[in-house]
């Protein structure tokens, strides 16, 4: 399994996949995953976890979502940052109306849903939970 695929994975659940092209967003995210994995290396398993759209088991694995989360904007001091990440989607989308209504869609359903998380790193996997339970049904999870 190619640590490309997990990233992409994690890409389409912080919803930048819709915005850049997959070469971009590769190079982003790579950079970003290098940064979280020497804080919070993941285990093979948190890795084939993501790769199917499933959360990861470690400590490190859900503290790796908060990391790449917060990395990406989209959470900030462990806290869902809806108000930036709907910035981030009208910066990318301007063109794209129909992806620009389901994101945003989906970045308000998570807002309601996600709290500040009880274990450190905890809001992280909520907004994985939350991208997961409600991306697929907007058309935004990309095959495993």
């Amino acid at each position: 399994m190619s640590r490309q695929a997990i990233l992409l994975v994690l890409a389409a659940c912080a919803a930048l996949s819709v915005a850049i092209t997959e070469e971009e967003m590769h190079a982003i995210i790579h950079g970003l995953a290098t940064q979280c994995e020497e804080v919070y290396p993941i285990t093979e398993e948190d890795a084939e976890l993501l790769h199917k759209h499933e959360a990861p088991k470690s400590p490190n694995g859900v503290c790796f979502l908060t990391c790449m989360f917060e990395k990406l904007g989209i959470m900030e001091n462990g806290a869902f940052n809806a108000a930036h990440a709907k910035a981030i989607v009208q910066k990318y989308t301007a063109e794209q109306p129909d992806i620009q209504s389901k994101m945003g869609e989906l970045l308000d359903i998570c807002e309601g849903e996600v709290g500040s998380g009880d274990e450190k790193c905890g809001a992280g996997m909520e907004v994985f939970t939350c991208f997961k339970n409600h991306a697929e049904r907007l058309g935004f999870m990309p095959d495993a």
